[in-house]
């Protein structure tokens, strides 16, 4: 019996180094975790869109591009003069980080300013199919970067003559 007892403790003892030989294996190691929090991002409006003068034979579409190469009236039923600009807005944010802008979905009413007349509501035209144009990149070079935006303005064939107003707002967020 005392050779079993034996036995036992001589195992029990080599169970417990096994163990601990194992234990003696494992390691440990540590990583570093970091975030960088981008400066709040801001977007100004330089100038607004404006599409000149306007005179109406019938109705149409007055667009003024983004870029301003490429603005035009709809043939015969609108004549278009005067000086025409996309609106010009400047982002600033973080150096040398992507942004994007987010243009209105919707259509955007430009309202009569002013209406004294005899019409039962005041006049409107709707402003839609915005565009936009980045001159000088969508980076944050040196923490600011512009774009323009465009749209187009449906005139009725009666439209009231008079000045129009109406705003419309541009997002913009990093990349």
């Amino acid at each position: 019996m005392r050779n079993s007892t034996r036995l036992a403790v001589v195992g029990a003892a080599l169970a417990a180094v096994s163990f601990g030989s194992a234990a003696n294996a494992a390691t440990t190691a540590t990583a570093t975790a970091t975030a960088e929090i981008l400066s709040t991002l801001a977007i100004v409006n330089d100038t607004g869109l404006d599409f000149g003068t306007i005179a109406v034979n019938g109705a149409g579409t007055a667009r003024v591009s983004a870029d301003g190469a490429s603005d035009s009236c709809t043939a015969v039923a609108l004549v278009c003069g005067g000086t025409r600009a996309p609106a010009g807005f400047t982002i600033t944010g973080a150096s040398g980080v992507g942004v994007a802008i987010t243009l209105p979905a919707a259509a955007s009413t430009l309202t009569y300013v002013g209406w004294t007349g005899t019409l039962a509501t005041t006049p409107t035209m709707s402003l839609s199919s915005f565009t936009s144009y980045f001159p000088s990149g969508t980076t944050l070079v040196a923490g600011s970067t512009t774009v323009s935006v465009g749209g187009s303005l449906a005139v009725a064939a009666l439209q009231e003559p008079g000045t129009y107003t109406g705003t419309f707002s541009v997002s913009a967020q990093y990349q």
